[in-house]
């Protein structure tokens, strides 16, 4: 088969300077980076270690095939970049790294051959505030297109150079699938039981028709679902953005409904005094002296333990004016 003499092909690639010549690639993007870009771990030791969910987007997939159809860019490096973008945010990282995946068909005589081919790609995307949307997307499908032609260095040994993981991975798959034509009917997708999931957190995204449709696929020993939801939010609301503004430093990082819940975090349904925080500490130590206050490392403090600190410090500051 094809397959079989592609990998014939590939391995006696290795014994070229080629193999050199992907490492050097790869080198020039991953060499010190420290291994991907991770968001805070909050998972659940006893939650398990896998979980999987389909979430449907808000975002405008159509404005979005208009922008890429305009520009002549790929959907995989639009949606690529987007991810890149929101995972620096998310995760307050200076340059964002990933990994995501191709079909590894580069050779066109591979397109109809049944074989397994797919391969791991790592992705860092240098995202600055002076850059535009359109450059970061032009950027991202000149390096997917550069790693692709570099592949022959393996994702094993990518691991083993750069101490890239593969826990975070974001995968563009096309247009959604809602069967497969088999024997003149359509036949369901069904998705098989793990025991755990492929990577500590996987996004998986789809087009299906003009919506966005998320698949995450994550562990939840972890990322909590939490995480994971707020995670997906922002790489939705990062895709209209994309279409919207011109320079990432334009870009918001919520949307109006979480502006407007943010602004509204600590409004009450009744009226409350305005005391400084002295005064409340002092309440609760009226009210309840016996309550935990505080607990750091191997000491515990009840309220009337702290308010009589508190006073303590302040006689202290006080006769240190005077």
């Amino acid at each position: 088969s094809y397959g079989f003499e592609f990998a014939l092909d590939e391995e006696e690639a290795r014994a070229t300077g080629r193999l050199d010549a992907a490492k050097a690639f790869y080198d020039g993007y991953f060499r010190g980076c420290g291994g991907e870009t991770i968001p805070v771990r909050d998972g659940d030791e006893a939650a398990g270690h896998v979980a999987m969910e389909r979430l449907r987007g808000k975002a405008d997939g159509a404005a979005v095939r208009a922008f890429c159809d305009e520009h002549g860019l790929p959907l995989n490096a639009f949606f690529t970049a987007a991810f890149a973008f929101a995972l620096k945010e998310y995760a307050d990282a200076e340059v964002p790294v990933f990994t995501t995946i191709y079909n590894g068909r580069n050779d066109p005589r591979l397109a109809n051959s049944v074989s397994m081919l797919v391969k791991t790609l790592p992705v860092s995307l240098d995202c600055k505030d002076d850059d535009y949307v359109m450059s970061l997307v032009e950027a991202c499908k000149a390096y997917l297109t550069a790693a692709m032609a570099n592949d022959l260095y393996s994702f094993a040994e990518i691991h083993q150079a750069y101490s890239i993981d593969g826990n975070m991975m974001f995968v563009y798959q096309g247009e959604f699938e809602h069967g497969f034509p088999l024997g003149g009917k359509n036949a369901p997708v069904k998705q098989l039981g793990l025991s755990r999931a492929r990577a500590a957190f996987a996004l998986d995204l789809s087009l299906d028709g003009d919506e966005l449709v998320f698949e995450p696929e994550y562990d939840p020993t972890v990322f909590s679902p939490y995480t994971v939801h707020g995670m997906v939010d922002l790489m939705d609301h990062e895709v209209d953005e994309f279409v919207a503004k011109d320079r990432l430093r334009d870009v918001t990082l919520v949307s109006a409904e979480d502006e407007e819940r943010i602004r509204s975090l600590h409004d009450t349904d009744w009226p409350v005094a305005e005391r400084p925080a002295y005064r409340l500490l002092q309440d609760q130590a009226e009210a309840d002296p016996d309550a935990v206050a505080l607990v750091a490392c191997d000491r515990t403090l009840t309220y009337g333990e702290l308010n009589g600190l508190a006073n303590a410090v302040g006689r202290a500051l006080a006769n240190a004016d005077s």
